[in-house]
């Protein structure tokens, strides 16, 4: 069946829907401007490849049986497809080349990188995308250096020349052992300051943000470890620490046994990713920039 169907031409669906709406091979051929003879063969060579007879005839009257009447719905939408695909076409001859080369981090490929490479295979179907996975740093110097077209970094950037466009905020939470019917915006004052000022998972980069904003609650929290990655943090709890500070979209990869929850006067605080291009971007990187400069996206 297959076979025969790949002998199938939009001419020959053309044919069958002029005929059925005209029931008549003449006037079918005369309104497509090929003889009538040829609309013959144009028929006769479809019904051959479906493998089923569309007409009834009787003289020159030629009508749909039933086969053809209920193939006829999805015929029309073949055609218009077809019809589609010639008029697309050659407007995505410009659009099939070329490649973003794009920079992103550990922490940014869970925030915000899924949701970059839908919205620019969408905008952009025939780019193809070669992705970098740097730290912040070198993925500011490929930036400058012109050897990246963009990056997902994490705000603020050092290189303060880098244009830059927020695309996704993750807030800080709190991920403890206290039990998941003790979230901690129903904790009163007291508890809460209990919690922060037990024994405590901190990791390197953040010191001063977190003291700074727990010296205006008046809290002194204690830091006991210092490790740099999330899963980790989340196992010291396990082992018996009271608490760690992660980010929201390490929600799914909290430990049983471990409840994650917000922090009542931290509800600003978190990371920031934003997309960055050079100072004198390149012309694939201007065209992200224009991309995700509609609030939309």
């Amino acid at each position: 069946m297959m076979n025969r169907l790949e002998s199938l031409t939009y001419r020959n669906v053309e044919a069958i829907l002029t005929v059925g709406r005209l029931g008549s091979i003449v006037g079918a051929a005369s309104m497509l401007n090929i003889s009538p003879s040829q609309m013959s063969r144009l028929v006769s060579h479809a019904e051959a490849a479906l493998g089923v007879r569309l007409f009834d005839r009787n003289g020159p009257r030629i009508m749909l049986n039933a086969a053809g009447i209920s193939l006829r719905p999805r015929l029309e939408r073949l055609a218009e497809d077809w019809l589609e695909i010639a008029r697309i076409a050659p407007s995505l001859e410009s659009r099939t080349l070329g490649t973003l080369t794009l920079g992103y981090t550990r922490l940014t490929a869970l925030t915000f990188l899924g949701s970059f490479i839908r919205t620019f295979a969408d905008a952009l179907p025939g780019v193809s995308i070669d992705l970098v996975d740097k730290d912040d740093k070198s993925l500011e110097e490929e930036l400058n250096a012109k050897r990246m077209d963009a990056a997902l970094l994490t705000s603020p950037t050092m290189d303060k020349r880098l244009p830059t466009r927020t695309v996704h905020f993750d807030p800080f939470r709190l991920v403890h052992g206290l039990g998941a019917e003790q979230a901690l915006v129903d904790l009163d004052d007291h508890q809460f300051e209990a919690v922060l000022t037990a024994p405590f998972v901190n990791w390197l980069g953040n010191w001063s943000l977190i003291t700074e904003r727990c010296e205006a609650l008046r809290i002194r929290p204690r830091f006991v470890e210092s490790v740099n990655d999330a899963i980790g943090r989340m196992a010291l709890c396990l082992a018996g620490r009271q608490a760690t500070l992660v980010t929201d979209v390490r929600r799914n990869q909290v430990p049983e046994g471990l409840t994650i929850s917000p922090i009542r006067g931290f509800e600003e605080m978190g990371y920031t990713t934003v997309i960055a291009i050079g100072p004198d971007p390149t012309a694939m990187g201007q065209r992200v920039w224009n991309l995700f400069s509609d609030p939309s996206h």
